[in-house]
């Protein structure tokens, strides 16, 4: 009893944040009474913290097996707390509690308010999952489950993620729905387990078959193998049934593996006339054109196929890329008029394309090589309007100034190799950057968004989405955008700037604003500290961050790399093992971003000694290990540095060192030079 008194009194004596801290720390190591002790204080002595440390309490409450404790908190908090951001947390808690307690009909609405959000953060995907799996075992909601993996299907871009809700949803007893989890299936690049659904519903082909084509010639497509009168199809494509399309992409798809390219092509063709504006289109276009390019080695036809689906599926997430591809065969095959001619045509008609930069840059180049230099000029200056974060636009733009043979007062020299510019960044582009003044900041909401984002903790979250919330009818909401972002949640903010079509104009080009909450200081006051003390360039540091985790300190990847500069655990006790400048506990708190920016900027200056302050080998050794890059030096030895980054042989680590390097320039391009 002495022992507690006297830890009650220790405990008391800390300021709120401290006691928060103290009992987040208590809570990870597992001494689940010694974080109620210190949250409790917390909720006593800090009005600011308060309704998140009460949360936090009954956390411990669950945690500690006394789930019934935990569930009685909670609804009495939501009963009696103010409103604001804690309130759906804790309504969010509780139905997660109802939800492992197999009380699924309590959950089920305590999930909707979380769940009705606009856009949906990427940090409520794991929250929606579980709402619902839940549903999945009310009966009466089960269609809301249908509903959502039907949306996974169609919306996510990963591939897990997708390929998880399209076995979910294969069980639905609405065919269109096994449909749409067929689809979801080829999208996911599972074919094995499409044929066998399809295969496996004879009679919902049955259903569309006779209306042009026989269900025998149905499920012959259906297994690669071509039919005398394919063209029936055409009739059998009018039916608007997901069966027929998703049919025709599988036909397709067999077919290309078959190799009957001609075949497999006539049907391609069909699906994007009929269906030109789903992902399906030009899915199965560039599917079939990779296989005749790579595995035909029929170059031609190749560029038949990618021009096709640039011509049909214009709108095609794959559009501007199958183009550019056919920019790239002609430049490959030294068909240089035809390669100029097709880069400068995709720039102008994709002029929002991540590729417009580098089309330009390499039209340049050829005109370079052949002594053209006036149009060598005029190609790196017009790709130079680029994107702010676009490796090759401040690579074009060191060879534009070259070019000119003297220094441009709009350009600012980047020296990335040790010897010589690389990159040149844009000076004009730089706006006066207001900052967000102390007295903006001095309100409970950003007191708390700052604490929780600058400790890496999950409940910044929440209160930056409260405040994006609040932001909807806001004429002008760029100073709380830049605010949130700086604190941490740029990631965040950026989805709701995109879904609002905030910072960009009708022509779809970027204000400086809206690049800066692209490219944010994002702890800023830590990073400048960081650079002064290890010598790395702070905006260096940020375009590292930008990279590997878009500055989230909880994002965990697949393969248990954390924090803000995404360092492998193991990487992190060596590092901490090794270099005085990194403390045991900073080592293995790698959620805090302090931290962890800590140890990927003592890793870059480690990097950076190794490879005689060339930046591109500090940037290629950071992602591919210093072993590989040293290998690759030696390989390359006495090549220019364009040749060294177009050869490096891992795709990750050659597009990791351009986007790092683009984000690199971009962040000197908007802001001046770190004091």
């Amino acid at each position: 009893m002495a022992v507690l008194h006297a830890l009650i009194i220790c405990i008391s004596a800390l300021s709120g944040e401290d006691l928060f801290l103290q009992g987040d720390m208590h809570l990870r190591n597992a001494q689940y009474a010694d974080a109620y002790t210190a949250f409790h204080q917390c909720a006593q002595n800090d009005a600011t913290l308060s309704p998140y440390a009460t949360l936090r309490m009954a956390q411990c409450r669950a945690l500690s097996g006394n789930t019934d404790t935990a569930i009685q908190e909670l609804e009495a908090f939501i009963k009696t707390a103010e409103p604001g951001p804690w309130h759906i947390k804790a309504q969010t808690n509780l139905a997660q509690l109802y939800a492992k307690e197999g009380q699924a009909t309590n959950a089920d609405p305590l999930f909707d308010p979380i769940l009705a959000i606009t856009p949906q953060p990427w940090w409520v995907e794991k929250i929606a999952w579980e709402a619902t799996e839940n549903r999945e075992t009310l009966p009466e909601q089960r269609h809301k489950s249908y509903a959502y993996y039907r949306y996974v299907i169609d919306h996510v871009w990963y591939v897990q993620p997708r390929l998880d809700a399209a076995k979910k949803l294969i069980h639905s007893p609405d065919p269109e729905d096994r449909a749409i989890a067929i689809l979801g299936m080829l999208r996911s690049s599972a074919y094995a387990d499409a044929g066998k659904a399809i295969l496996a519903s004879p009679q919902t082909l049955l259903g569309i078959g006779g209306q042009g084509l026989p269900l025998e010639d149905l499920l012959a497509l259906s297994q690669g193998q071509d039919v005398a009168n394919l063209e029936a199809a055409a009739v059998a494509v009018e039916n608007e049934s997901v069966w027929i399309r998703l049919w025709l992409v599988h036909a397709a798809r067999a077919l290309t593996v078959g190799k009957k390219y001609d075949a497999a092509h006539r049907v391609a063709h069909l699906i994007a006339k009929r269906y030109p504006e789903t992902r399906e289109s030009g899915d199965t276009l560039w599917y079939l054109a990779e296989q005749v390019q790579n595995t035909a080695k029929d170059e031609a036809k190749a560029i038949h196929l990618y021009t096709e689906l640039a011509t049909l599926c214009p709108d095609h997430f794959r559009a501007d890329d199958a183009l550019y591809r056919v920019a790239r065969l002609h430049d490959i095959a030294k068909r240089y008029d035809r390669a100029i001619e097709t880069y400068t045509t995709f720039s102008d008609q994709f002029p929002t394309s991540r590729y417009r930069g580098q089309a330009l840059y390499r039209a340049a180049n050829i005109q370079q090589e052949a002594g053209n230099l006036d149009a060598a000029k005029a190609l790196y200056l017009k790709g130079g309007q680029g994107g702010i974060a676009d490796y090759y636009v401040h690579r074009g733009l060191e060879r534009y100034r070259a070019l000119e043979g003297h220094n441009n007062t709009n350009f600012i020299n980047l020296e990335i190799d040790g010897a010589a510019p690389v990159l040149q960044a844009i000076a004009d582009q730089r706006a006066p950057d207001p900052g967000v003044t102390e007295s903006f900041l001095a309100t409970p909401a950003y007191e708390r968004l700052y604490f929780f984002g600058r400790n890496g903790l999950d409940e910044g979250e929440w209160e930056a989405l409260h405040l994006l919330q609040q932001t909807t009818a806001m004429e002008d909401p760029g100073t709380h955008y830049q605010a949130i972002a700086e604190a941490g949640f740029a990631h965040t903010a950026l989805q709701f700037a995109i879904d609002r079509d905030w910072g960009v104009d009708e022509r779809d080009v970027k204000s400086v604003e809206r690049w800066r909450l692209q490219l944010p200081r994002v702890y800023w006051k830590d990073v400048t500290a960081l650079a002064k003390e290890t010598g790395i360039d702070p905006y260096l540091i940020l375009a590292v961050a930008k990279q590997e985790s878009t500055y989230r300190a909880t994002v965990v990847s697949r393969s248990g790399a954390m924090g803000v500069m995404q360092l492998m655990p193991k990487t992190a006790k060596w590092l901490g093992d090794v270099d005085p400048n990194i403390t045991p506990h900073q080592a293995t708190h790698l959620n805090v971003p302090k931290n962890c920016l800590r140890l990927g900027a003592f890793y870059l200056q480690r990097m950076k000694e190794r490879s005689n302050d060339n930046l591109i080998y500090t940037v290629a050794s950071y992602n591919g290990g210093p072993g590989n890059v040293d290998k690759w030096r030696k390989q390359f030895d006495g090549h220019n540095i364009d040749d060294f980054v177009e050869a490096i042989p891992f795709t990750e680590t050659r597009d990791y060192v351009k986007k790092v390097l683009g984000y690199y320039a971009g962040y000197h391009t908007l802001y001046a030079p770190a004091e």
